[in-house]
């Protein structure tokens, strides 16, 4: 493109000038910055780009109060940021993040009948070993291996806690 060679402040000044190419430019350099910026708060590779987005969106509408147009960098990394605090806290009643970021369309519906059909099998045997286990060693096991809880260190005083398991004390 014609602006590559520019620097920020000439971009932000084309910008606003009505040179929407120059904008593009300064999306184009910024991109993957800017979204790192955004998943440093989301944790969540898809909201951070939709962050970003939004950051760019509000940088272009307000690009005429930045004091210093050297600063674009700086100064849409932090409006990614808050786009994504924004975004988080808007959500999180929703879904939780740590289902979104582990999903994935492709190996749910096109994993092979015969492995999903085994894998039931084996979960149900598992659950049934579980289930026949003392009810305060089921619950520990509930807790960390499907809850992800963490043991403590004082649920090892319980007489039932296994004493060869590897959970570790924070």
């Amino acid at each position: 493109m014609l602006y590559y060679d520019q620097n920020d402040e000439t971009l932000v000044m084309l910008t606003l000038a009505g040179e929407q190419r120059a904008y593009e430019v300064l999306v184009a350099r910024y991109e993957k910055v800017v979204i790192a910026s955004a998943s440093s708060v989301t944790h969540n590779q898809f909201m951070a780009e939709d962050a970003a987005q939004d950051a760019f969106v509000t940088a272009w509408m307000k690009l005429n109060v930045l004091r210093e147009p050297a600063k674009f960098r700086a100064w849409v990394c932090r409006i990614a940021k808050n786009c994504a605090k924004n975004m988080v806290t808007r959500y999180r009643s929703f879904l939780s993040l740590e289902e979104v970021d582990g999903f994935n369309l492709k190996d749910e519906y096109y994993e092979d009948p015969h492995y999903l059909y085994a894998k039931s099998e084996e979960k149900e045997k598992l659950h049934n070993g579980i289930s026949k286990l003392p009810e305060k060693v089921r619950d520990i096991i509930y807790l960390h291996y499907f809850e992800g809880l963490v043991c403590c260190g004082d649920c090892r005083q319980n007489e039932n806690f296994p004493r060869d398991s590897k959970v570790a004390a924070p």
